[in-house]
């Protein structure tokens, strides 16, 4: 059956037709780290909804961002493509929407699917990809970026997060009756780290570098608590797609050419993933193999029982945690264009992760190899030693061969170097 006659069957069909597909709650936060929560084996962090969330589902323990950066990293999350793919590799700020503007390719995408479908659409929150609404959704409550974490005065006012999760309540209660696809794009722990004194409370009296950025985690976790229970009054838990999310991780400065993110290192390309749907998936599942969050978007969608746009270039993931299939199937790839300049210019990356080893390739300086089984932290580069010449001219082929199978020049003209060598 064609997309245009399936949509248009289900219309016909009314609500019945949709009764046993879910709803999605999709929930993303900015800037946070894989490993700032508990569940993750972060023994200090405070963060008990999410982690009810990861034991009442899925946790994905080796998710990754497509680009360390906001906006790419967004619109890949809605497109189900690659940066260099939606041509989206740079933050954009005073343009009024990437989807409006035709050198970037945002067609299509799953909230436009899903209100196709007959979904109500909701965003509440950080946008990123301009200044105005998209038009994508029912209700559109969101801005681009670098509005202030607090309503009013900080610390005196309210917290920006507790009024988006206040309205993203009352757009769970309004449409409680039809299915419903709702985004909340929380913007801490994004800089400047700031959370409301009582979660910095949490941590006191510990020596905890970045204190605020965690107290600012324990923040969004605590209204995405709020959210969780709300589901649950309304009777609505059992067949909600619940997924969180980060469109990037953060490196405190540590990393060569970031300030906080924009480089192939595990704390600014790895990101946590959570999915619950307790209708259909395990639960307390950890999902150890590799993906991209670019795979979100085939998943919703085939939740949602509609078809695959031959564009994409993630894959569902829905079988396989049915399945419990949770080792790994293949290479997890790569992009991005460092946030500070080295030697006088930004570095551009491309990147490899596989089970045991991630490759680092650059347009000069040099490239990285690391033995993440033995060094997770990253901090032994292998890549200069002869004995692991060979491993680095495997890695380079398979980011040779995922250029050319993408279409991406970059990664091409990269990996051909080393793959030669």
């Amino acid at each position: 059956m064609k997309r245009r006659e399936f949509l248009g069957a289900a219309a016909g069909l009314g609500l019945a037709a949709t009764a046993a597909r879910p709803n999605f709650l999709f929930l993303i936060s900015d800037q946070i780290r894989a490993d700032a929560l508990a569940v993750s084996g972060n023994t200090f962090v405070r963060t008990p909804n999410l982690d009810g969330l990861a034991r009442g589902g899925v946790r994905f323990s080796n998710a990754y961002c497509p680009q360390a950066l906001c906006t790419p990293s967004r619109a890949s999350l809605l497109s189900g493509v690659y940066p260099h793919t939606t041509g989206l590799d740079h933050n954009l700020y005073k343009v009024e929407s990437a989807l409006r503007m035709p050198e970037y390719r945002l067609t299509p995408n799953w909230p436009a699917l899903l209100r196709e479908a007959g979904y109500a659409t909701g965003y509440i929150g950080k946008w990123h990809l301009g200044e105005a609404d998209p038009g994508l959704f029912d209700y559109w409550n969101g801005y681009n970026s670098l509005k202030p974490h607090w309503m009013g005065k900080p610390y005196e006012s309210q917290y920006r997060s507790d009024a988006e999760t206040d309205d993203a309540m009352a757009f769970l209660e309004k449409n409680r009756s039809r299915p419903f696809a709702l985004i909340v794009s929380y913007y801490p722990p994004h800089t400047p780290y700031q959370a409301p004194k009582k979660f910095q409370d949490l941590y006191a009296g510990k020596t905890l570098e970045h204190m605020e950025y965690y107290a600012a985690v324990s923040a969004v976790d605590w209204n995405i608590g709020r959210l969780l229970e709300k589901l649950n009054a309304l009777s609505l838990e059992a067949n909600t797609l619940v997924s969180f999310t980060a469109d990037h991780g953060e490196t405190f400065g540590k990393r060569l050419g970031s300030t906080n993110k924009t480089v192939s290192y595990e704390e600014s390309a790895k990101v946590p993933l959570l999915v619950r749907w307790p209708a259909r998936l395990p639960r307390g599942l950890v999902y150890e193999g590799g993906v991209s969050t670019i795979d979100l978007m085939p998943t919703i969608l085939e939740a949602a029982a509609l078809p695959l746009p031959a564009r994409l270039q993630g894959r569902s993931r829905l079988g396989e945690m049915e399945k419990r299939q949770t080792g790994w199937k293949a290479p997890v790839f790569l992009q991005n264009i460092t946030q500070k300049a080295v030697d006088g210019r930004p570095l551009i990356e491309r990147a490899v992760r596989t089970e045991k080893w991630k490759l680092i390739l650059r347009d000069r300086l040099r490239n990285e190899l690391y033995n993440l089984e033995e060094d997770p932290g990253e901090t032994n580069d292998l890549f200069p030693d002869p004995r692991w010449k060979a491993k680095g001219k495997e890695l380079a082929g398979l980011i040779l061969d995922w250029g050319r199978r993408l279409e991406d020049q970059v990664a091409v003209g990269l990996a051909k170097v080393v793959a030669a060598e």
